[in-house]
């Protein structure tokens, strides 16, 4: 097996220089194939455009699907080059995807290997007729030219499963997986702790970042952490708020201190709205393995419903209601028995199913079939 090439949006290629701070879950099993396959090849997107042209094609293609088409950001001569001597490419999201797909579907009968990793792709109905019926025609195309296709949530697998049963074949359900090695107490002490921190991290669309400042607001007796770049300081109301302005993909916080704050937090709080994207679920993954209780809103996206267990394994919350969070919160803060519980199993459960080695497996597993 030769030529894999991985392509990630950003932020990879300055972490290389330093993983003994970094955790390898956002790199999909990169370190791992590479280390059992020759000739493994890692492109990222550059930070502007390298064809205007082709910048407002891609505008042009936004505009009338709303899907994320940057083939501007990473079709360049010499990644052309790369790409088309690759005998599999790895597309870490379906920002990748969408922005490779003209080049893989005007190069279909060379039979690369593409495999693409899709969270949230099909949570999305426009009303709009026009964007509507563009956004349903290159999903299509898309379902179609990608060999493979990976999903991080069971519950986006199975509505893919049952309403395209033409691609049964090309798709799979792998659950995102975390660097346990790295996600874990230093001091091995992830019993109940008498502090009041709750920590709230999380950047993506689907969090409900006016609820979490809602909830602070109402609990001022205990200590909020914010670390996100979605929420700016004249939106906080209480002085009980600290705010972090960071995310993966940027350098201002690493995840050593990423690490750091969970250990100093009592748990970790995940509102987010109801659709089948796995919201949260690295930051859930990562606070679970630390030993950190989670609770996290009810929805269709969560990755794998079967196998976590409510008030087991980690907390569900029906709704984003201020009453409903207070008074769990509330409670998993009050009652050790109950936290250590929760702290335990979850970590087990973590332990056992999301292992970045079994996920690069599995992946592998794809790669090679």
């Amino acid at each position: 097996m030769k030529n894999i090439t991985y392509v990630f949006q950003a932020g990879r290629t300055e972490r290389l220089t330093n993983m003994d701070n970094s955790a390898k879950e956002f790199f999909y099993g990169y370190f791992h194939i590479k280390k059992k396959l020759n000739n493994v090849n890692l492109l990222e997107f550059d930070l502007v455009t390298n064809s205007e042209l082709n910048n407002y094609i891609n505008q042009f293609l936004r505009k009338i699907s709303g899907l994320p088409f940057f083939s501007d950001l990473i079709i360049n001569k010499k990644n052309k080059k790369t790409l088309l001597e690759s005998k599999t490419i790895v597309c870490t999201n379906q920002r990748v995807g969408f922005s490779l797909l003209p080049m893989l579907w005007l190069n279909s009968k060379k039979n690369i290997n593409s495999i693409v990793f899709v969270m949230g792709l099909f949570n999305n109905n426009p009303k709009n007729f026009i964007k509507k019926f563009f956004r349903i025609f290159f999903i299509k195309i898309f379902m179609k030219t990608f060999t493979n296709i990976v999903f991080l949530s069971a519950g986006e697998y199975k509505f893919v499963k049952n309403n395209f049963p033409q691609y049964k074949n090309k798709i799979h359900f792998l659950p995102f997986s975390i660097d346990q090695k790295f996600w874990t107490f230093e001091n091995s002490d992830n019993s109940y702790k008498t502090n009041k921190n709750v920590l709230f991290i999380g950047n993506d669309g689907k969090r409900d970042y006016e609820f979490v400042i809602e909830l602070a607001s109402k609990m001022r007796g205990i200590n909020f952490t914010f670390i996100t770049k979605q929420i700016k300081i004249d939106q906080i109301k209480s002085k009980n708020v600290t705010l972090l302005n960071g995310k993966w993909d940027d350098s201002n916080i690493t995840d050593l201190d990423i690490k750091n704050y969970y250990q100093n937090s009592s748990i970790s709080i995940i509102p987010i709205f109801k659709s089948l994207q796995p919201s949260g679920q690295s930051v859930a993954l990562q606070s679970l393995s630390m030993g950190i209780p989670v609770l996290i809103t009810k929805s269709e996206g969560f990755w794998e419903p079967s196998l976590f267990t409510d008030n087991k394994h980690i907390i569900f919350v029906e709704k984003n209601k201020v009453d409903l969070w207070k008074n769990k919160i509330e409670d998993i803060l009050s009652n050790s028995e109950k936290y250590n519980l929760i702290s335990s199993e979850g970590k087990k459960l973590v332990t056992k199913n999301n292992n970045l080695e079994t996920f690069s497996e599995k992946l592998l597993e794809i790669i090679s079939s």
